[in-house]
């Protein structure tokens, strides 16, 4: 980043005048006026007006959401003390510089000083946020639930668990509708295999090689889907692949063998409780943020964050649509 910028932030956040450099003047500050140069007066608003539009919008946005925030806090009488604020501060720092690289709290607390220095971000503007996140996680944990079979499931894609489906290939929609219908009556699916599949598995009555997270090759859709199926017998939905249309049945779970359940149970609920703690927290304030947009909450006033921010509105609305 270039000095002009590194002196723009600096002003605009006010940690320390440009340069370090103060007119001595016994005559009374005119707050209105930034610098005099050979007895011209240059407006402080020049400088403002550069700033705000250069560097404004997303600052605004910062602190709009932390009123918003704020706000939602005060309604549902939740509140914050610094103890709250410090965890959510080092949940951050493992979150950003993870281990083994960044060995402990000390080592991560110098990473974050030097990506602070690089992306010019104030110790001030890091406070902020982690104070809001810290509320925003009080108001997510309500929201989160972690049940039994998602910890089964997170066990096995971390530590390999795989899945043994049939498989049944169709061309149109039509095709695969037709053939949940037959499931329904109850004909077999070895039979509908072999009437109704067009995938070269249908010569091994559908069966597909084992597969889990790691299985490559394979559509993510069809990868997804078939570690998602969680009790033998259990049939998918519809399972669009590009063009073609896929039904699996589960034949066979294959559980890990390095790494058993009960011994990594504990630490698996506790990181998927973590991971959707952190994603409700951005769930709430995406949610926040938009129901204060819709309902008209949020007005800038200032007249270059009114134009930015109308200006950004209308390039989102006249997208076309893809």
């Amino acid at each position: 980043m270039n000095v002009y910028k590194r002196i723009a932030l600096v002003c605009l956040v006010g940690l320390v005048p440009a340069f370090g450099v103060v007119a001595q003047t016994s005559q009374p500050v005119n707050t209105e006026v930034m610098a005099i140069v050979d007895g011209v007066a240059l407006p402080m608003s020049d400088l403002t007006d550069i700033l705000v539009f250069s560097y404004g919008m997303d600052m605004a946005q910062q602190l709009v959401a932390n009123e918003l925030v704020r706000q939602e806090a005060m309604r549902k009488k939740i509140s914050v003390g610094p103890a709250e604020v410090k965890a959510e501060h080092e949940r951050m720092l493992e979150l950003m510089f993870k281990p083994p690289e960044f060995k402990n709290l000390d080592e991560r607390e110098r990473a974050l000083r030097v990506y602070m220095q690089n992306g010019n971000v104030t110790m001030k503007q890091w406070d902020l946020t982690m104070e809001r996140n810290a509320i925003l996680r009080k108001l997510a944990e309500g929201r989160v639930k972690v049940t039994q079979d998602e910890v089964q499931r997170a066990y096995g894609l971390q530590f390999g668990r795989q899945v043994v489906v049939r498989h049944i290939q169709v061309s149109t929609v039509a095709d695969a509708e037709s053939v949940l219908k037959d499931l329904a009556k109850g004909v077999s699916f070895e039979e509908l295999v072999r009437t109704k599949s067009v995938s070269p598995s249908r010569n091994r009555e559908g069966l597909l090689d084992p597969i889990s997270a790691q299985t490559p090759g394979l559509p993510p859709a069809l990868k997804e889907a078939a570690l998602d199926l969680k009790k033998v017998g259990d049939i998918s939905a519809t399972i669009q692949a590009g063009t073609t249309y896929h039904i699996l049945k589960l034949e066979k779970i294959i559980e890990p063998t390095k790494v058993k359940f009960a011994d990594v149970k504990d630490a698996v609920y506790k990181a998927l409780y973590t991971q959707k703690v952190q994603e409700q927290q951005m769930q709430v304030l995406r949610d926040l943020i938009s129901d204060a947009e819709k309902s008209g909450k949020i007005v800038y006033v200032n007249p270059i964050l009114k134009k930015l921010n109308d200006d950004a509105r209308k390039a989102t609305t006249t997208q076309p649509n893809r």
